[in-house]
């Protein structure tokens, strides 16, 4: 979006650098009347061009949270350097109507309107001061900002230096931002996410004066601190989980590959089909002689240290379903759970 943005302030600086070039190319040759009609009509054309700009330099300005200066002085210094070069030349012809300047001029029979013509002073490196219009897009920044749906140190983080980055800004145009801080901790309290606007209010009643409003210093340092906490707990529990993936993954689940011990072959024990094919009788002397765990047919441990969540899918007790006697369960079939890696 930003990057469409951008290319739509370009076409409009390229408007203005044709405009330029018209105005550079005019000479006294060219018919008056006409020249004076096109000048005017670019000149409206112009007057627009200032207005898109704002709207789509503020726009770019509200996605990247940050005041684009050099940005703005480079258009309006052009800009206003050429309306001034545009309004200069219109004057002139006017004034030859009266006859008052340039007598001797064989354009001096031109019957133009009179104009009003705006007092200049100083060079075209003047620049505008558009001071009104940064003021509001700060607050405009502030006032839109996106509020935190959840608890994450990130995104609170991202709206704290955002908002701080404004109102820093604000300060340096001179505004009177000690004066506003019940209102700013207000909008800045409503961005916050549900437990931690609850964590807010409940350390101000309980460390603030009741008779005195908390101010915006007081609730800034409440985030960063808040920030802090958030961003030791998520990174404690990360490492938690971590760990107990790594746990899942290496001890709960004895269905990595392995070499079989009834045949040699490489594939776990309850896929063994020569395993499968053996009566209960044979399969629990081969358990048993092989080593091997009962609960999850795993190895190197026995069923004390098995750590395996899963138990016999028939009876739920602590033996594997391929070992569980069919004598017990008439409706049983070894073939219903040829795969037994979850017991």
């Amino acid at each position: 979006m930003t990057e469409a943005l951008k290319l739509r302030r370009a076409q409009i600086k390229a408007h203005l650098m044709r405009f330029s070039d018209f105005l550079s190319n005019l000479s006294d040759s060219d018919e008056s009347g006409k020249m004076d009609s096109q000048i005017k009509s670019r000149l409206e054309k112009l007057k627009s061009l200032y207005d898109t700009f704002d709207q789509i330099q503020s726009s770019i300005e509200l996605e990247t949270g940050h005041i684009e200066y050099d940005e703005r002085a480079y258009f309006e210094e052009n800009y206003f350097c050429l309306e001034a070069q545009a309004l200069d030349l219109i004057a002139k012809h006017s004034a030859l109507e009266s006859g008052s300047v340039y007598s001797n001029n064989p354009m001096s029979s031109l019957k133009l309107p009179p104009l009003t013509v705006p007092d200049f002073h100083g060079s075209c490196t003047q620049r505008y001061d558009n001071k009104r219009v940064i003021i509001h897009t700060h607050l405009k920044l502030i006032l839109e900002l996106p509020p935190v749906e959840h608890e994450s140190h990130f995104y609170l983080r991202k709206l704290l230096d955002n908002f701080n980055e404004n109102i820093r800004s604000l300060k340096a145009l001179d505004q009177p931002i000690e004066l506003w801080d019940t209102l700013l901790v207000y909008i800045l309290s409503s961005k916050l996410d549900s437990v931690t606007k609850k964590e807010w209010e409940q350390f101000a009643n309980t460390n603030l004066d009741e008779k005195t409003l908390p101010t915006m210093s007081e609730l800034t340092d409440f985030l960063s601190r808040r920030c802090q906490l958030l961003e030791i707990r998520e990174h404690k529990n990360k490492t938690l989980t971590k760990s107990y993936r790594k746990h899942i993954i290496y001890s709960n689940l004895p269905t990595q590959k392995q070499t079989c011990s009834f045949c040699k072959k490489n594939h776990s024990h309850y896929r063994c089909q020569k395993f499968l094919e053996m009566s209960l009788n044979e399969r629990l002397e081969e358990v048993r002689r092989t080593k091997i765990c009962t609960n999850c047919l795993g190895n190197n441990h026995l069923i004390s240290n098995c750590k395996s969540i899963y138990n016999c899918r028939i009876c739920k007790k602590r033996h594997n379903t391929l070992l569980h006697d069919n004598e017990k369960c008439p409706n049983f079939s070894v073939t219903d759970f040829t795969d037994a890696s979850g017991n």
